[in-house]
């Protein structure tokens, strides 16, 4: 962590703890996408320790199967362009789903080569399952009413909304 406090910003260890204890995932990445930081918004949100996450692939850890090929499309995006934010389902430890908002940004070096990927994400699953219950009470609202019998409706990842 580079001490800013020479340059009349916060000190370099009140912007550790920052990121530390921010409640969204703060993950550091090498370029070829490994963990080489994991905060404790991370290990809250997925599952995993600091100890289990550190030179493992991110996406091996988090990705579901078959969203595997657009996330590395995503990383690869992120290496070109600089930057990237988007929604998407990630899996915890337990093997649950959670709707996560990601903006990742590349960190580069003194030379312009790039060093990290930053990757922040924040959990939006219960804004997430409250908007879809909206959108589908007001799609299906008469449609129910007028329906003698009971249905039960489910996003993709199992939850009743």
């Amino acid at each position: 962590m580079i001490d800013s406090s020479a340059g009349g910003g916060m000190p370099g260890s009140l912007e550790h703890l920052m990121l530390r204890e921010s409640p969204d995932a703060q993950v550091l990445l090498d370029p070829a996408g490994m963990v080489v930081y994991w905060n404790s918004g991370a290990e809250t949100i997925f599952g995993f320790s600091e100890i289990e996450t550190i030179g493992c692939l991110l996406s091996s850890l988090v990705v579901p199967n078959e969203q595997a090929d657009e996330e590395d499309k995503v990383f690869r995006e992120t290496l070109k362009i600089g930057h990237t934010t988007y929604e998407s389902i990630r899996r915890h430890k337990d093997g649950s789903f959670v709707y996560l908002d990601i903006s990742n940004k590349v960190i580069c070096d003194a030379d312009g080569e790039i060093e990290y990927v930053l990757s922040c994400m924040k959990d939006v699953t219960g804004i997430k399952v409250l908007r879809d219950a909206k959108l589908i009470e007001a799609k299906f609202r008469d449609l129910l009413e007028s329906m003698p019998d009971g249905i039960i409706m489910a996003n993709q990842l199992g939850r009743i909304v």
